[in-house]
């Protein structure tokens, strides 16, 4: 999603590892299952499960069941489109773990008030360097801050501009971290209670608010090697914020989303076991983010931790399309992800297909035509009229696919790997 697509953040603090991503990544619901609620709630989270973005185990998280949302982040007169879970972009090449709503900004508009979406306590707040953009008053801050709900269910958000007084007035630490000069990422652990439907504070500039919501009773099926997101331990428990949400706001919300299909929220896991289609990593690397492997060098500086994600996935507006989100630079024409001409279904290709083309193409954005507004491309189309290259790929074992990726050719004009293919896994 737009706002956190621009920087990746990546902090480790007190051996804990904080993605302060800026997210545009999602928790999902299963076909033929029934979508999470926050039953059955554990009396208590190991270090290991405590998702890592909300600091250390709290020990005096209340066991709450059947929470839900009843406040909006914003306003819904200030909404002008949702985005669901699992955009692509660059920097985000898995399907995004979080959900992004939209509203109107310029250095002429007011700042949209953002509340709370149910009663809980913010207990990490992260501050990012930032540079607003031209018109805008240039001291305005950029904060992420993370809500526990309960032991089991938490909520994060990105692209706050501002926090209320009466929030800032809670914490020496938070205060402290409002009013520093900062030229980097700083971030301060605090203890602030807040009720469902309070102003945390304001956003502006961006045009977007993410927002991350994890539920440790649900977990992702659909990613076939869980440890592989040991980086981002929340990944296999995040869910659409929309889904948490009373009625009447649930339905209000979704006439503003231009997702159609099931799951209304989004989907951000798609692995199958023996099939191409889901999230891959390059062997070697870690999985989707380790500390304990030394990253590639990408000319003379080490390669960003994505360089080695692939994705063969889905179109997170329009499942329908199929889509290639490629992390590594192969030298196609125009950034990822790429639509795909005339190919077959990523859940169709086995051990036993063999070497298998696809024909990358361009995307073309359509948002408007489909009746939406956004300041992205946010509902794309396969633009067919030039085939940017051509994506070699075959199955070697369950868990184990060959790729490739030859720019500016067609498939008549590829025929095998050469010693620029790459291995990737779960």
């Amino acid at each position: 999603m737009r706002g956190f697509a621009p920087i990746v953040a990546i902090i480790i603090i007190a051996g804990v590892l904080i993605g302060g991503v800026f997210w545009w990544q999602s928790g999902s619901k299963q076909e033929n299952e029934d979508f999470p609620s926050s039953n059955n709630s554990k009396a208590r989270v190991s270090a290991a499960d405590w998702p890592a973005l909300w600091g250390s185990p709290d020990q005096k998280c209340q066991d709450k069941k059947d929470i839900k949302f009843s406040a909006l982040p914003i306003k819904a007169s200030d909404i002008i489109v949702i985005e669901p879970m699992g955009e692509l972009r660059e920097g985000h090449i898995v399907p995004g773990d979080h959900i992004g709503i939209e509203y109107k900004t310029s250095p002429s508009s007011s700042p949209v008030d953002v509340f709370a979406p149910a009663d809980g306590t913010i207990v990490t707040v992260e501050r990012h360097a930032y540079t607003p953009p031209a018109g805008y008053p240039q001291n305005i801050r950029h904060y992420h801050f993370y809500i526990v709900h309960s032991c089991t269910l938490f909520s994060g958000f990105v692209h706050l501009t501002e926090f209320a007084q009466d929030i800032l007035a809670v914490s020496a630490d938070l205060k402290k971290l409002n009013d520093e000069n900062v030229s980097e990422y700083k971030n301060a652990y605090v203890n602030i209670p807040v009720k469902a439907g309070q102003k945390i504070g304001t956003a502006w500039t961006f045009g977007l608010l993410g927002a991350v919501t994890v539920d440790l009773n649900y977990t992702n099926k659909g990613y076939l090697n869980a440890v592989s997101y040991k980086g981002e331990n929340w990944r296999p428990h995040s869910v659409s914020l929309f889904e948490y949400l009373d009625e009447p706001l649930k339905s209000a919300v979704y006439t503003k989303n231009p997702r159609k299909a099931e799951p209304r929220g989004g989907k951000i896991d798609f692995d199958v076991d023996g099939k191409i289609v889901g999230s891959w990593f390059e062997e070697g690397t870690g999985g989707f983010r380790s500390e304990n492997f030394k990253p590639k060098l990408c000319g003379n500086f080490p390669c960003p931790y994505w360089d080695g994600h692939v994705a063969l996935v889905y179109d997170f507006i329009d499942p329908g399309q199929l889509r290639v989100s490629i992390g590594h630079d192969w030298g196609l024409s125009g950034r990822t992800p790429f639509g795909v001409k005339d190919g077959v279904n990523f859940k169709d290709i086995g051990v036993g297909s063999g070497l298998t083309k696809y024909e990358l193409v361009g995307l073309k954005d359509v948002t408007k035509g489909k009746g939406f507004e956004s300041s992205s491309a946010l509902i794309t189309e396969n633009d067919e009229t030039l085939v940017l290259g051509t994506m070699l790929v075959q199955l070697l074992e369950n868990q184990n696919m060959k790729l490739e990726i030859f720019p500016g050719k067609t498939k008549e004009q590829v025929s095998e790997f050469t010693s620029q293919a790459r291995v990737y896994t779960r």
